[in-house]
């Protein structure tokens, strides 16, 4: 007999002569062979027999065939039964050894779920697991082929076997919650257990940030030293001046290079330097040079003041933050340096109190980047990707730049290995780590906790080892469930507008719903939620509040450097808000932001920031007294004939009409004919 292609939802069960029940799904495709020596007597005269394709003969073999490459991750069977995608050498073993098969009843018809045949009556009847053990061994089978080998010595045709009879049938629904319970609630049975507060045993973290700074540390630049000290822009302008000297002596330059101009820039030029892209960010210009325009409506006068454009182009072409070695195969070998020095500033200057916040932001970039990221949810899609650990208040403490998988391939448990990174240092304290379900799991979870620290965050339903009859429990709002391992590790579920899964190992997070303070807007009721998830929103925010501040008065600007652009986020976004928070956690009188880059760009540029008199809104600048030289010592062209020629001629053929002429303008050191002089100062 030969069975193909079951119906859906229907069960298979073969019940052996030793009471071992076999079960398998219908909705794959099985092949089934009961191989007979012949039809016994009874079998060709009982019509009944025939229809149910039972032969009381004495079978000699049964082969299952089971589907090649489907696979399954369902946890191993219960003793005495038989998983379709999961096989035990030893269930194998005692198949194979059974004397007969005593019954095999197959059901295919639509209105029944499943059927089995009580191996003691062979009548309808409850199925009771056997005792034996079959877990001796670990190892996987492949089920390709099984063979049920039968002794060809029948017994009495009177007990071989039963046909199920109609009033059986009907009781086959209401029994089948009996036959074969569910495998993931049966082991969340024994993992599983209700939440309360006994585990972990360790104590939390009680003391709050702790900030290192001396004690004459008072206004804004004082702040911001502490995180971009002397000693980082002195490292900046050594390896300026390298790379710039590297590049003169292996370039040939043509005759009116501005790089021909370049001399070696010192801590004050840098200094200026690092003002002048700070005013950027407050005053946005469509392109760089316009803050040196003549037109009126872009020139910026207290740039103009600050620094001359060709020198703040040339230190911006040559900004170097580490010396190159071509052997390097660390791909940030561009700023390792800066960046070492930077991140020990932020991690010395504060240290963190109870609660950590980890998630990722991005740089944008659309340049060619072996480790260039996309991240759909994120502002700026395409991108460098920074992971970092901040507190509550938005301070950073810790940031590592994503450079893509190693060596090795891709990183298994990225999420986990990341914030082991990222923490480390910080274990054995009892503080708790707040993060998103992009890196939550209960091997994290569990491995914090055997370095003594809480996590709390939510949890991705389709993480492994979940316990199922709470991610897929259907509740209605404002319902909660939940169940905690062993270890202490709680999986609860809360339903708001939407689903919510959370994941903690805190002792005070448990099934209760607490009043958070707030009241809606429209309702007036108050809004209540779980105590993790209050937990992580007035936790995650920090993180939040770190970008949003930096995203202010941004420096970033379309280049083709990747490095530069992760050192301008590094230096006047991250260690900027840093030393921002820092001020007004210590100082009496906390200031906004932009005051306090106001303060820092007067001080690095050493030029004051004025205010004009508001009642003179029309007031034309005094112009330069300009003295015209007759004779000069050289004959130069003249600048008006220039310009004029220039609205219709490139400037190579402009240089060839132009009038050479000895008279110039003694204050603008450039030559001009007395019309021209007349016409540009008069």
């Amino acid at each position: 007999m030969t069975k193909k292609g079951f119906e859906h939802k229907k069960i298979i069960i073969f019940i052996m002569n030793d009471g071992d029940v076999v079960t398998m799904p219908s909705n794959v495709a099985w092949e089934i062979n009961i191989a007979n020596p012949g039809p016994s007597e009874e079998a060709e005269t009982d019509p009944q027999l025939q229809r149910n394709h039972v032969s009381r003969g004495t079978a000699s073999t049964i082969t299952i065939t089971a589907p090649k490459k489907r696979k399954s991750n369902v946890p191993e069977p219960d003793t005495g039964r038989f998983s379709p995608f999961n096989f035990k050498p030893s269930l194998q073993s005692d198949l194979e050894n059974t004397p007969r098969a005593r019954k095999v009843q197959l059901l295919n018809e639509d209105d029944k779920d499943s059927i089995y045949i009580s191996p003691s009556t062979g009548k309808l009847g409850d199925i009771e697991p056997t005792n034996e053990d079959h877990s001796d061994t670990d190892e996987d089978f492949n089920p390709d082929l099984i063979s049920v080998q039968s002794d060809t010595s029948s017994t009495s045709a009177s007990s071989d076997y039963s046909v199920l009879s109609e009033d059986d049938s009907e009781n086959i629904e209401e029994m089948q919650p009996n036959v074969i319970p569910s495998v993931a609630n049966a082991n969340d049975e024994d993992e599983w257990q209700d939440i309360d507060d006994t585990i972990p045993n360790f104590e939390e973290f009680s003391e709050n940030c702790k900030i290192n700074i001396p004690d004459d540390a008072v206004t804004p630049e004082d702040y911001y030293n502490l995180f971009v000290t002397n000693d980082i822009i002195a490292k900046m302008v050594v390896e300026t001046n390298n790379y710039a000297q590297k590049i003169l002596a292996g370039s040939q330059l043509k005759p009116k290079s501005r790089v021909r101009a370049w001399i070696t820039t010192n801590l004050d030029a840098m200094k200026k330097f690092l003002g002048v892209i700070m005013v950027m960010g407050l005053v946005k210009l469509p392109h760089i040079n316009d803050y040196w325009s003549r037109k009126s409506i872009y020139r910026n006068q207290y740039v103009v003041s600050a620094i001359k454009r060709d020198r703040f182009l040339l230190i911006l072409k040559f900004w170097h933050f580490s010396q190159e070695d071509p052997d390097d195969k660390n791909k940030l070998s561009k700023i390792k340096d800066v960046f070492s020095m930077l991140l020990q500033r932020f991690q010395t200057v504060l240290i963190p109190g109870k609660y950590l916040v980890i998630d990722e932001t991005m740089i944008p970039w659309r340049g060619r980047l072996k480790f260039r990221q996309y991240l759909k949810a994120k502002s700026h899609k395409y991108g460098v990707k920074l992971y970092k650990l901040c507190t509550p208040d938005g301070y950073t403490f810790n940031v590592n730049v994503y450079t893509g998988k190693g060596d090795n391939g891709r990183e298994l448990n990225h999420g986990k290995e990341t914030v082991m990174r990222l923490i480390r240092g910080l274990e054995n304290e009892g503080r708790t780590v707040v993060t998103d379900n992009f890196y939550n799991s209960i091997d994290l979870a569990e491995e914090l906790l055997c370095k003594k620290t809480f996590l709390c965050g939510t949890l991705r339903p389709n993480r492994k080892g979940l316990p199922k009859r709470i991610i897929a429990s259907k509740l209605k709002k404002g319902e909660i469930t939940g169940v905690m391992n062993e270890n202490g590790v709680r999986i609860i579920k809360w339903v708001d507008k939407r689903p919510v899964n959370m994941i903690s190992t805190c002792r005070d997070h448990d099934l209760a719903i607490k009043d958070t303070g707030k009241i809606r807007r429209i309702t007036g009721e108050a809004i209540k939620k779980p105590q993790c998830v209050i937990t992580y929103n007035d936790n995650k925010k920090g993180i939040d509040f770190s970008d949003q501040m930096s995203s202010y008065y941004t420096t970033l600007k379309r280049g083709i450097k990747w490095f530069r652009k992760v050192m301008l986020e590094l230096l006047f976004g991250t260690a900027l808000v840093n030393s921002w928070v820092v001020y007004n956690i210590r100082q009496p009188n906390p200031i906004s932001k932009k005051d306090f880059v106001e303060a820092i760009i007067a001080a690095y540029t050493k030029t004051p920031i004025t205010e004009s008199n508001p009642d003179c809104q029309n007031d034309v600048p005094l112009k330069k007294k300009h003295t015209f030289e007759k004779k000069g010592e050289k004959r130069r062209i003249c600048a008006g004939c220039y310009q004029k020629l220039r609205g219709t001629l490139s400037s190579r053929e402009a240089n060839k009409k132009v009038k050479k002429i000895k008279s110039f303008c003694v204050e603008c050191k450039k030559g001009y004919c007395l019309p021209c002089f007349y016409k540009t100062h008069m």
